[in-house]
């Protein structure tokens, strides 16, 4: 940890969350992850809904990860262990992307049934259809792609 992220005297654990996103709006990355992961250190003990705005710094914390794969594990913790967090559909719905960016289009498929289910006032409600519509063209592409690979070659 850097020195500047423990909390001072009297400075409590939320105002570090406070910090830590006052500086990703700025775009200091650099000291927004430093405050973030201090937040959830320092908030680490706590349970039941006190521990939710943990979801948020976490979710922050992704926005900024340049690995998408840790970014996906990020959502993924705040999709299981938050699931009443204010961010828990946008993160199901970030992983449904990542999905189908990376081709997995029936887990993106499943994400995004989930997120129907699970969040039915989610403001990603109106873009699960076409969403779903883009898992549908996709893997019929792919199964015209595999039915030309299968069909025997003609000579000319």
């Amino acid at each position: 940890l850097v020195l500047g992220a423990i909390p001072a005297a009297g400075q409590d654990a939320a105002q570090l969350l406070d910090r830590g996103k006052r500086a990703f709006e700025a775009g200091d990355f650099e000291s927004a992850r430093t405050d973030l992961w201090a937040y959830l250190e320092a908030t680490a003990g706590l349970t039941g809904p006190s521990r939710l705005p943990q979801a948020d710094a976490l979710y922050t914390i992704a926005l900024m990860e340049a690995d998408a794969g840790i970014a996906a594990q990020h959502y993924s913790t705040i999709v299981e262990e938050y699931a009443a967090s204010s961010v828990a559909d946008e993160a199901l719905f970030r992983l449904a992307q990542l999905d189908l960016v990376e081709g997995r289009t029936e887990e993106a498929r499943e994400r995004l049934q989930r997120l129907s289910v699970d969040y039915p006032f989610s403001r990603f409600q109106a873009e699960i259809f076409n969403a779903l519509s883009r898992c549908q063209r996709i893997r019929e592409r792919a199964h015209r792609f595999l039915r030309l690979l299968e069909a025997p070659q003609r000579l000319p």
